[in-house]
């Protein structure tokens, strides 16, 4: 594997972070902190998802910039957003238990046997 899909697979990975952290923010929990107990603990664990969500965002983007070094947009854009379905599905059902059906199944083999034909197919 080359560093440039390396660098594709932890972008993938660090947007499901970043997706899942969305959930993790609570913005009606943010209008209650004020300055003078911004370093509580409780004030600490609300603001953790909101400086997560730019560390992640920014890191989605840097590593996916890299990686498009190397790799076509289209293709890297393909990939990433296969790994990133494939992930959150596998996530949505094994943690949260959202029910997947045979069909989904089929389909998300499909998208993987699509990631790895496209890696297979890129010439780099």
């Amino acid at each position: 594997m080359t560093l440039s899909f390396a660098y594709l697979i932890f972008a993938s990975v660090v947007q499901v972070c970043w997706l899942y952290n969305i959930k993790a923010l609570d913005k009606n929990k943010l209008a209650f902190i004020r300055f003078r107990n911004l370093f509580t603990r409780r004030s600490l664990l609300t603001i953790l998802p909101v400086v997560l969500y730019f560390v992640f965002g920014i890191s989605n983007v840097v590593f996916f910039t890299l990686a498009m070094d190397k790799i076509q947009p289209s293709t890297a854009y393909a990939i990433w957003t296969g790994i990133v379905l494939s992930i959150a599905s596998v996530i949505d059902k094994f943690y949260f238990g959202q029910k997947i059906s045979f069909l989904q199944y089929v389909f998300l083999l499909m998208i993987v046997a699509g990631i790895v034909g496209l890696k297979f197919a890129t010439h780099n």
